[in-house]
């Protein structure tokens, strides 16, 4: 019984004293007594010895409660910190969409392809920035040659290069290749922003976009911004929970 009540004390962090404890005294009062005590449940007896059992399987039952439910916690908040950590590590790079791809006189793709140079014309041409390869840290093509048309994720050597092209964006409103630049997000930010759009052609919200990587929405056009970071909130604004969705995650 009194292991019980140490373990018991030190899982939830509080200190435990037999001596002043009500239970122990009690417990030791009986036994010193001889006193005939006993605990009912329903119409069934439950001999003194039995309570202590009963007890320490209640205790145990908690203490492996307790410790599933911070051991979650603590799981959904170093996946947190690690989605951030990843998110601020694309902090200077883009993504450039539906990026013609070089072709030769017979209309094959002229391979390995030079995004740094396809990037520059996009900056040099449609946003009139004054950008060269010393402005770039890499650049490389994502994902697959659809229609002669290729992603391209570029890391920009400074956050302020970074920011001048972004900021820039609205030039390629209705260019003929309908290309267009987006911020660099993780996985669980682009599920994310699918989830929206899916709200937004239903108009349940107003409109949303990233900045910084965070990801901000309006319910209306007069609303104020407000900032999503899970399915929750996307569950709050009405959005549908998808088949695979775990809901006591993020």
């Amino acid at each position: 019984m009194l292991d019980v009540c140490f373990e018991y004390a030190r899982n939830w962090r509080f200190c435990f004293n037999a001596n002043k404890s009500s239970i122990m005294q009690f417990s030791i009062n009986t036994r010193e007594n001889n006193v005939n005590f006993h605990w009912c449940i329903g119409n069934k007896n439950i001999p003194l010895s039995d309570n202590y059992t009963h007890l320490g399987i209640e205790l145990n039952s908690r203490f492996k409660t307790k410790n599933r439910t911070i051991n979650a916690c603590r799981k959904d908040k170093i996946e947190a910190r690690v989605e951030e950590q990843e998110q601020y590590s694309r902090r200077t790079s883009l993504r450039f969409h539906n990026v013609p791809a070089p072709t030769d006189d017979k209309g094959d793709i002229i391979k390995p392809i030079d995004t740094d140079s396809l990037i520059l014309g996009i900056c040099h041409k449609q946003l009139k920035l004054k950008l060269d390869t010393r402005d770039i840290g890499r650049s490389h093509p994502i994902g697959e040659i659809k229609d002669g048309k290729i992603s391209i994720i570029v890391r920009f050597l400074s956050y302020r290069q970074r920011q001048l092209v972004f900021s820039n964006k609205r030039k390629l409103k209705c260019n003929t290749n309908k290309t267009f630049i987006t911020e660099n997000l993780t996985k669980h930010r682009y599920n994310l922003l699918h989830r929206l759009n899916t709200l937004r052609e239903k108009g349940q919200i107003n409109s949303f976009w990233t900045h910084d990587g965070s990801i901000m929405i309006k319910q209306s056009e007069n609303s104020r911004p407000k900032v999503v970071i899970s399915r929750q909130d996307i569950y709050k604004l009405g959005g549908e929970v998808l088949e695979g969705d775990d809901q006591k995650e993020d």
